[in-house]
């Protein structure tokens, strides 16, 4: 709710809610040309719906009409990425690792429904609808997602060290919403990690074979507010913790990140994140010979 004061009216309430989201099923699938090239897909399908309603009232007045309008939204489409890997050997056990991903971009199918209205008094229901101004239902119309690149790089010495990093751009700048201009900004993220091994072998000495992590991540989150690109700071660190007489890992992390500004008094945040996985890496549904 925002609000504000002008002479020979008095106060005026504007009142903003939404519902709603975007979900998606996804298939992906890669194939290996080569020991070290590989070439991957992936398709998705979006679907879901938003609701917006945009309220003004004056309650200072009895006089002035108060506004209503409600729009509510279906979307639906296919979205493909597809991206290739390069290993190239070193000597001494050593890997180099290339990555890049491309995404297309995607037209999203939407039917819109849409009610404009006038109303007195600060009820809507309660004191009847003075007047509709605008009404439609089903109309169609399509969204535009852009593209994204995405690339990376690695540095493997097996069983001991792993350093990455990968970069990614979304060129969300020209989006618009139903030919609505968002004054969104342009998605960057770039992100470094290492995961060290002390000794990928040694069975009496457990916390040798521990899979120690650190990563930090900076990202421009696409979003403008006060004419203020928000950004996004975080480092993490994690273990990977081996189960005895398996090659599963109980894969434990922690995030400290930031992101907003206290600039043209925006908001800012500070948050502290658990995260807690299981990689399984046992061989199922092998069946035993006997000789």
């Amino acid at each position: 709710m925002d609000q504000e004061n002008r002479e020979g009216i008095g106060t005026i309430d504007y009142y903003y809610d939404g519902s709603g989201g975007m979900d998606a099923i996804n298939w992906t699938n890669a194939i290996s040309f080569t020991p070290n090239l590989a070439i991957g897909l992936s398709a998705s399908y979006y679907f879901g719906k938003l609701e917006h309603t945009r309220k003004v009232m004056f309650p200072d007045s009895v006089f002035i009409y108060n506004s209503l309008v409600k729009e509510k939204i279906v979307l639906n489409g296919l979205f493909f990425e597809a991206g290739v890997q390069y290993y190239l050997p070193l000597n001494d056990g050593n890997t180099l690792g290339f990555g890049f991903q491309y995404g297309n971009k995607t037209k999203l199918s939407t039917g819109s429904d849409y009610l404009s209205l006038s109303f007195r008094g600060p009820e809507i229901y309660n004191n009847g609808t003075v007047d509709t101004i605008r009404v439609w239902t089903k109309e169609d119309n399509t969204i535009e997602l852009p593209f994204s690149i995405g690339a990376g790089i690695s540095w493997v010495k097996k069983d001991k060290l792993t350093i990455a990093a990968d970069f990614r751009f979304e060129n969300w700048k020209d989006f618009k919403f139903l030919n609505k201009d968002l004054n969104l900004s342009n998605k960057l993220s770039a992100a470094i990690g290492a995961e060290f091994i002390p000794e990928s072998n040694n069975l009496s000495a457990y916390w040798k074979m521990v899979h120690y992590r650190m990563g930090f991540r900076y990202e421009h989150l696409g979003i403008k507010f006060a004419d203020t690109e928000l950004k996004e700071y975080a480092i993490s660190v994690g273990f990977g913790l081996p189960l005895r007489r398996s090659k599963t890992f109980v894969n434990l992390g922690f995030e400290l990140g930031q992101n907003g500004t206290i600039d043209k008094n925006l908001i800012q945040e500070r948050y502290f994140r658990v995260m807690l996985g299981i990689s399984i890496k046992e061989s199922w549904f092998r069946k035993s010979k006997y000789y």
